[in-house]
């Protein structure tokens, strides 16, 4: 069920960058829908997953609910919020 949301993708195919910068760009990029297919199917994978497991639901939903926080929006928010409470 999970491969019907998320292509198998390569280890190459992931590089987030050089330096702590490139990965934060690479971050940006893919929270803004920018980021490659590989990179953003990595993201929705893990992100799902930590949902999944905090809010006791099934590893599909938690990778739908990544995705809906990605596409709408607000995995974006999310994060310019932390940047601003945290800098």
């Amino acid at each position: 069920m999970v491969t019907a949301l998320l292509r198998q993708i390569q280890q190459v195919d992931l590089h987030g960058g050089n330096s702590v910068a490139e990965a934060a760009e690479v971050m940006q990029r893919i929270l803004a829908g920018k980021g490659s297919e590989a990179q953003t199917n990595a993201v929705l994978a893990n992100a799902g997953v930590a949902i999944a497991t905090a809010k006791k639901i099934s590893i599909v939903d938690g990778i739908a609910a990544a995705n809906d926080a990605l596409s709408s929006g607000s995995a974006m928010k999310s994060l310019k919020q932390f940047i601003q409470v945290n800098s």
